[in-house]
């Protein structure tokens, strides 16, 4: 009903109010007229839904409003103004209007905590496959290639400068030494046996896993040793070097094993120990370098396997050297540590 039809049926009211004053005078136990039949309808309080999902919160606000309401209503009986009378029960309206918005939060809350458990849940089995992930591509030991790709070798012999001018040898990065061809190992960082899957992760291509920069040349008995996580490659910021770092140490470790084996000692007669190269850097030609976010990942999959062997205390770390190739983070860090281990 219009703002109009109330003013009307309130002068009409204010008529009979005024015709029978003296009556009212007369008989003052009498109770006043009732309001229009509209009045009822229009003020009357919504229909209350089951409250029980309500929080504590909601059914204060909810009772209050009532409570509201019911007070305009006696009001409306009592009141012979019409201007009030119009007032209270445009304010009426609106208290319902909030009601009704008020019994429906419930089913609203419900369904959108019922989305908010659903993405938790994505999360957590999201969260679960990354850590699988992250697990997948500590791929050392890999399945070690025994033939190797003299494509493959010959690129890492002219890129690192490996090659004897002279003679048929290759120089082995660590020993920085020459010796024959058959001993000293082209051995790819990122394993061959992956066939490139995992590089994508550190802003790489599938075809970067046959780049020389994915690639050593080192004497066979260091190749292995890096491939078991038994020594890694970090970096001296203050030599600006790639330093190599032997992780087992101890008794049953590598420092007091001969590098050779028995037959190249006779011919090489080189007697350097695995300590000898501990904290020794890595031979490279100016402004080349390997892949270093490579071997950086690496290092921490060394180190976190060498304290698990006991071969290193917990605390032994290093700093991480990623950031050389312009690489904003490692895959993982955004998870905890504890979780990937």
């Amino acid at each position: 009903m219009s703002d109009e039809e109330w003013i009307t049926v309130g002068r009409k009211e204010k008529r009979k109010s005024s015709k029978s004053s003296s009556k009212k005078a007369g008989s003052s136990s009498s109770s006043p007229p009732p309001p229009p039949p509209s009045v009822a309808l229009v003020t009357s309080t919504p229909k209350i839904i089951n409250t029980e999902p309500f929080n504590a919160n909601l059914q204060t606000m909810y009772y209050e409003i009532r409570k509201e309401i019911k007070e305009n209503e006696k009001k409306m009986y009592d009141c012979s103004n019409i201007n009030l009378v119009n007032y209270l029960i445009r304010r009426n309206d609106s208290l319902s209007e909030q009601q009704m918005m008020l019994l429906k939060q419930p089913q609203q809350i419900d369904s959108l905590q019922l989305i908010c458990k659903k993405i938790d849940d994505m999360e957590q089995h999201l969260r679960k496959l990354r850590i699988s992930k992250i697990k997948e591509l500590d791929i050392w030991p890999g399945n070690r290639t025994q033939i190797e790709q003299a494509e493959f070798k010959d690129q890492l012999i002219v890129k690192y400068e490996c090659g004897h001018p002279n003679q048929h040898t290759i120089k082995c990065m660590v020993l920085n030494a020459y010796f024959n061809r058959d001993v000293v190992r082209a051995s790819h960082i990122w394993k061959y046996c992956t066939q490139g899957i995992g590089l994508t992760e550190f802003g790489l291509r599938y075809n970067d896993l046959n780049c020389y920069r994915n690639g050593l040349l080192m004497y066979t008995s260091i190749e292995q040793a890096f491939d078991r996580k038994e020594l890694c490659f970090i970096y001296d910021p203050f030599q600006a070097k790639l330093i190599l770092k032997i992780l087992h140490k101890g008794d049953d470790g590598l420092m007091n094993s001969m590098i050779l084996d028995k037959n190249d000692l006779k011919l090489y007669k080189n007697y350097t120990q695995f300590k000898d190269i501990d904290g020794k850097s890595l031979s490279l030609p100016k402004n080349v370098y390997p892949f270093r976010r490579l071997l950086n990942w690496h290092a921490r999959c060394a180190h976190e396997y060498a304290k698990t062997k006991k071969w290193i205390s917990t605390s032994d770390n290093f700093d991480d050297f990623y950031d050389l190739s312009d690489l904003v983070s490692l895959p993982g860090d955004d998870l905890n540590e504890e979780d990937i281990i």
